[in-house]
């Protein structure tokens, strides 16, 4: 990928990023040397969802973890899910949940309110719960899937992880359905999300007030 390509792609990236620290950081990077590598990096090519979901450092471009990749994901989640559960699928939902690390909870109610507007009902906790928790609760609620956006073992690299209804981890021939989903994702500005408070009071989605209300033993 030479330089001209390189900066074609972060332009087009950047005109696409609802996030504004990224988006301005990746227009106005400069090239050269460490710098021009690193660039060269973060857009050839694509962050690939596996089995382990998503995993990348939190900065802009193609290849780490960023609020755009999220919507385009959480995008291909949605059409994955409507391709596989129909109806049913939208009225299970999907659980989401998150950690305290930094954009864990950002990144949260972009996935919320992407689904919300795909007409997927979306449980989101409020607050911090482990990947365990998560599992359960996908399993407790009977959700088509689970979304945990978390900090992964690797020190600054950050996860989406997806959890089948069966509260394991995405294994194939799953993964390769969502990622090719995911593939025929518009560009993250124009994939459609409610606001926040508008996608509480549409009922679109299910707010949790405490991850204590999980808690309890399954009926």
């Amino acid at each position: 990928m030479d330089l001209s390509a390189v900066i074609a792609a972060a332009h087009a990236w950047a005109d696409a990023d609802p996030d504004h620290s990224t988006r301005e950081r990746s227009k106005h990077s400069r090239v050269g040397g460490r710098r021009e590598d690193r660039s060269v990096d973060r857009f050839a090519g694509g962050l690939e969802f596996g089995t382990a979901g998503l995993r990348g450092n939190h900065r802009g471009g193609t290849k780490p973890m960023n609020r755009a990749v999220v919507l385009r994901t959480t995008w291909g989640l949605a059409h994955y899910i409507e391709e596989t559960f129909g109806a049913d699928g939208r009225k299970r939902g999907v659980v989401i949940g998150f950690d305290g690390r930094h954009m864990s909870r950002e990144f949260a109610e972009d996935t919320a309110c992407a689904l919300a507007a795909a007409g997927i009902h979306a449980h989101l906790f409020v607050d911090v719960v482990p990947t365990p928790l998560l599992a359960f609760a996908v399993t407790r609620l009977k959700t088509a899937a689970g979304v945990m956006v978390r900090r992964a073992t690797t020190a600054g690299v950050q996860r989406l992880q997806g959890v089948l209804s069966n509260g394991a981890q995405i294994v194939p021939p799953t993964d390769v359905g969502i990622a090719q989903a995911i593939s025929g994702a518009p560009r993250a500005k124009d994939v459609p999300r409610l606001p926040l408070e508008e996608a509480k009071t549409k009922g679109s989605s299910s707010w949790s007030a405490k991850s204590s209300s999980m808690r309890t033993s399954p009926k």
